[in-house]
């Protein structure tokens, strides 16, 4: 939500045509809500997220917007364990 407030605060609108927005973990449901209201032409996602991801669950972006999952899947995996590991 905040890379999306920032991007449409510094563009001047709500709406993020033109915008790709790279993540390491695959969208939750209530983000990919926000990201089909924000009408970026591109998501583009590291690791799958099959609990929560919002692809698993059924939901989709906006119609215009191309999605490329796995990115460098293992890299982002292994970054986001990590982080969690040195949190606990």
């Amino acid at each position: 939500m905040q890379a999306i407030t920032s991007a449409a605060n510094f563009l001047g609108g709500k709406y993020l045509k033109g915008c790709t927005l790279y993540v390491t973990l695959e969208p939750c449901i209530m983000c990919m809500g926000a990201l089909y209201w924000s009408q970026l032409d591109r998501i583009v996602f590291g690791a799958d997220d099959p609990k929560r991801g919002a692809l698993n669950s059924g939901v989709r972006p906006h119609p215009k917007t191309k999605v490329l999952g796995g990115v460098m899947a293992e890299e982002a995996s292994d970054l986001l364990q990590q982080f969690f590991q040195k949190k606990r």
